[in-house]
């Protein structure tokens, strides 16, 4: 079962799922400037929190991320403790705030305060960006590559984004001279091989589909 983000102190130097999903799954974005802006108040807190310790390693960095209409999805990884707690908490609340300002709406906005499960062997690690890169699939018709709400792109070299970290995962995919393989194509070809099926999820533990 997923582990509630509530009254729980998370592991230093340790990967994180962090997922959440509007109330009543309701959908948390509506159009394009609402991805936007969540993305745009992801790396400002990002920043504000890790400039606070300029000079030392970063007190949270995210590696993964994919957003859908009534839910998201997070690969953090925290070096300090308390990093995502009080992440989560400035971030749900300016984006909440932001989205019922503009969509004159009260109350509310997620189902829950957010849920994090620990992410402790490697082959969980790999398998869930994988899932989190396959999350629009069910909805999207194009190529996973051409979905914008999502940090797969950057992945595959085909976006550029200075604050993603991808070197830890991509690490793990060696180039090969002999197939003319790079890091980012040998990536893709492990996210896109097979889709994940249910009972891999549920070892996983990996949150929500649509």
């Amino acid at each position: 079962m997923p582990s509630k983000g509530i009254y729980k102190i998370y592991q230093e130097d340790s990967f994180y799922h962090i997922y959440n999903r509007g109330n009543n799954k309701q959908d948390i974005f509506v159009d394009e400037k609402d991805y936007e802006k969540f993305i745009t108040v992801m790396w400002l807190l990002i920043n504000e929190i890790n400039d606070k310790y300029k000079g030392h390693n970063p007190q949270l960095t995210i590696h993964a991320y994919c957003l859908m209409p009534n839910h998201f999805h997070l690969l953090i990884k925290q070096t300090e403790k308390n990093a995502i707690t009080m992440f989560m908490k400035r971030f749900m609340v300016r984006y909440t705030m932001y989205f019922n300002k503009k969509h004159q709406r009260l109350g509310s906005l997620f189902q829950s305060r957010f849920k994090a499960n620990l992410v402790d062997t490697e082959e969980y690690l790999l398998y869930l960006t994988k899932y989190i890169h396959q999350n629009p699939r069910k909805f999207w018709s194009k190529n996973l590559s051409d979905y914008p709400y999502s940090s797969y792109p950057v992945y595959l070299n085909l976006r550029s984004d200075p604050f993603l970290i991808t070197n830890e995962i991509l690490d793990f995919f060696q180039s090969s001279k002999k197939l003319s393989l790079k890091k980012h194509e040998s990536y893709r070809s492990f996210v896109e091989e097979i889709e994940i099926e249910g009972t891999t999820l549920e070892y996983l533990g990996s949150g929500y589909d649509l």
